[in-house]
């Protein structure tokens, strides 16, 4: 090989170790900020902050997102989210919170609607767990996702609708059968009675039993 083609091979050598060299400062930096953030993404970090700040700053139900975010993106350590929500919330510069309260580009606009469905989908937990104490029927599939539509449009400004023809019912009920096994939710008749047992309760209201017995205390 001639000394020209020795020295274009040296300097694409060269080229290229640079390059890696920048390639790994840019994950040392990525890294960094993960770690400042407890694991989450900066999609993740918005969604998160977006959802604490929209429930009216409810740290506990922002934290439970922010826990599934990065648990997505890291495994996840055992942290007091709660308080790792409130505390990047206060940390974070008007303009990073800026995108998060007024969002404008296409990809804060995502973050939000994230975040607002996730809202709905716990809010609607709720509901569910109200209407399993209520003597009767517990709430049929379309029940349920009218009342997601209605919760839908309080977060998000827009109403889903869920057509009554029989497609669109089947549809309706697959969604509502897949949020029920993801938020470990179950419908069920609850026979009226004046001292319901504590099992029964639990397993059809666990949220609502819970905070009863807490209140007893």
């Amino acid at each position: 090989m001639s000394e020209h083609g020795r020295l274009n091979v040296l300097k694409a050598r060269l080229k290229q170790a640079q390059q890696e060299l920048r390639t790994l400062k840019e994950k040392e930096r990525r890294n960094s900020l993960r770690q400042a953030r407890f694991g989450l993404g900066p999609r993740a970090l918005h969604t998160s902050l977006a959802a604490y700040a929209l429930s009216g700053y409810r740290s506990d139900v922002a934290g439970m997102l922010a826990k599934k975010l990065a648990r997505r993106a890291t495994g996840g350590e055992e942290l007091d989210w709660s308080r790792v929500v409130e505390d990047l919330f206060l940390k974070m510069e008007d303009p990073v919170l800026q995108p998060i309260l007024e969002p404008v580009k296409d990809e804060d606009v995502r973050s939000v609607q994230r975040a607002c469905e996730f809202l709905a989908q716990d809010a609607l937990v709720d509901w569910v767990c109200e209407q399993n104490l209520q003597p009767g029927v517990a709430p049929s599939s379309f029940d349920v996702a009218c009342e997601y539509s209605q919760m839908s449009e309080q977060f998000l400004g827009l109403e889903e609708q869920w057509p009554q023809n029989a497609i669109v019912r089947r549809t309706t009920r697959r969604w509502v059968q897949k949020w029920a096994r993801k938020w470990d939710v179950k419908r069920g008749k609850l026979e009226y009675q004046e001292d319901i047992p504590h099992g029964e309760l639990m397993q059809k209201a666990p949220r609502i039993s819970a905070e009863s017995s807490l209140c007893q205390c």
